[in-house]
């Protein structure tokens, strides 16, 4: 199910890999910065 296909300025994209590709450039620059979720509201080294 979903969206397969989306269309911009006249070109049609395939949605399933758009989102693969960019699933793909955030996991580089979260793995590049060494990125982590912490809680709000608590000190670093103190996250749970």
């Amino acid at each position: 199910g979903g969206v397969k296909y989306t269309i911009k300025d006249g070109i049609l994209y395939d949605a399933k890999k758009l989102l693969a590709d960019v699933k793909k450039m955030v996991d580089e620059a979260k793995a590049k910065e060494n990125f982590r979720i912490t809680q709000p509201g608590l000190g670093k080294g103190e996250a749970r």
